[in-house]
């Protein structure tokens, strides 16, 4: 898996309501007002503020860039969200970004990031990190 070429791997701050969520099957796609479609293949699933831990990792599907509307009309039943939620969320934006995600792997234990060897400012919406990252959370499983 992170060995394949141009192998792209992100950083993904999400709510903990939301990142438990996704480890638990309960949705399986993740809304964002942006994102990159640059090759990006896998996601590191950190569960923010108050938890500040990174709990497992996922495939992208695919990444779906569309209106909000439009995203709620496909997604409302597998974004684990409420329609009010999801439309503040959305407030003011012509497009959004629905992010699939398959082949969701738990950690058998959170990590903190620099355990794995990500440093610095944890970003708002997402970071790119090596690929070597997804290796040694592999062995965690």
């Amino acid at each position: 898996m992170a060995n394949s070429k141009n192998h792209r791997v992100v950083f993904l701050p999400i709510k903990p309501e939301f990142a438990h969520k996704i480890i638990n099957g309960e949705k399986n796609i993740e809304f964002r007002k942006k994102f990159s479609n640059q090759n990006v293949e896998t996601i590191v699933i950190y569960s923010s503020s108050p938890e500040q831990k990174i709990i497992g990792f996922a495939k992208i599907d695919s990444i779906v860039i569309d209106t909000p509307d439009s995203l709620w009309n496909q997604f409302s039943h597998q974004g684990g969200i409420d329609k009010n939620r999801f439309y503040t969320y959305f407030y003011g934006k012509v497009k959004g970004v629905g992010i699939k995600i398959k082949n969701v792997s738990k950690l058998k234990k959170p990590l903190k990031p620099f355990q794995l060897g990500i440093r610095g400012a944890i970003p708002q919406n997402f970071k790119f990190v090596d690929e070597k990252v997804i290796i040694k959370m592999e062995k965690q499983l």
